[in-house]
Order: C-alpha cells, then sequence, then structure tokens
C-alpha cells in the first residue's frame, strides 16, 4: 500500500502533528492539527492488539483502531505503532491506513511514560 510520491506537481499534501497519551486500559487518546487546518482536532484509538513488551519503550506498540474529527467529518482507519527499525534510541513508526491504501505515516518519540508525539504526512520523502 504506497503513499503519493513528493514531488512539484503534488498538491493536497498534509503534514501535521500529534500527540497520543495513553490510558490505563491501554487505549490512546490524543489531538492533532496539520497545514490544512487553522484548529486543533480530537482523536482516539482503541488498543485491538498489543505487539511490544510491557516496558516504557514499547508500551505504545501495538495495532487500534482510531477515530478522528476534522473539516471533512468522522474518519476511522487502523493504526500501526512500531518501534522504527536501525535505531538505538526510542523512536517510533506510525502509520494510519484503511482497507486499500496508507492514509498517513509518521515518526514520534515520548516526552513521558504514557505521552507520545510526533509528526506526520500523506506522503513519501524522497
Amino acid at each position: 500500500m504506497p503513499l503519493k510520491n513528493l514531488d512539484s506537481s503534488n498538491t493536497g499534501l498534509i503534514v501535521g502533528r500529534f500527540s497520543f497519551r495513553k490510558t490505563v486500559n491501554g487505549n490512546l487518546i490524543g489531538e492533532f492539527s496539520n497545514n490544512g487546518s487553522v484548529r486543533v482536532f480530537a482523536e482516539s484509538a482503541i488498543l485491538l492488539n498489543h505487539t511490544g513488551e510491557d516496558n516504557s519503550r514499547q508500551n505504545f506498540v501495538g495495532i487500534y483502531n482510531t477515530s478522528w474529527i476534522d473539516e471533512s467529518g468522522i474518519n476511522n482507519s487502523r493504526l500501526l505503532i512500531s518501534l522504527k527499525a536501525d535505531t538505538d534510541s526510542a523512536l517510533y513508526s506510525i502509520k494510519w491506513e484503511d482497507d486499500n491504501d496508507v492514509l498517513f505515516v509518521g515518526e514520534g518519540f515520548l516526552i513521558e511514560n504514557n505521552t507520545l508525539i510526533g509528526d506526520y504526512r500523506n506522503f513519501n520523502l524522497p
């Protein structure tokens, strides 16, 4: 499921930032904004499958069903959070996808034990 490749002809490119806080039940509540809006919106995610170890570095790793509200209305997707490959620090790779497409990709890191912050975009970097 590839994303668009970044080139000068692409319009509708989205670049944003997010934060998620992990609840005691393993779900996520958060907020996000991007270059397409002047508002901060809400997002929440329900944990489906915890794929990490139970330490603070991996407590976000897993598969979630996520929902968010923006100017277009209510949106839903699958959220996959994993440790970023080939790094020795606590960096995460994040992907939002539906049945047919990758919607967004991003990266993040912990700022506290239960808070993940990062960036996201709807295109691949060169």
